[in-house]
């Protein structure tokens, strides 16, 4: 538990890199949040990060967007 008590800022979160990252970090012991353009499976990911009991939130948004990154 490496990550234990930090919180980990994951974009691109809803597959690939960003997925596998998310994932590990959490299994260290970080909360995640995590923003991907693609909603369905970020949601997915965050939902399995979250059965785990970890805290995790998703939110859909486009790093390349300033108003995004300002919500998120």
């Amino acid at each position: 538990m490496r990550l234990k008590g930090r919180v980990a800022l994951v974009t691109g979160m809803a597959m690939g890199i960003g997925q596998s990252i998310a994932e590990l970090f959490a299994a260290e012991g970080a909360s995640i949040i995590g923003i991907d353009i693609q909603v369905k499976e970020g949601n997915a990911v965050a939902e399995g990060i979250l059965a785990k009991g970890v805290q995790c939130l998703f939110l859909g948004g486009d790093v390349s967007s300033e108003s995004s990154v300002r919500d998120l």
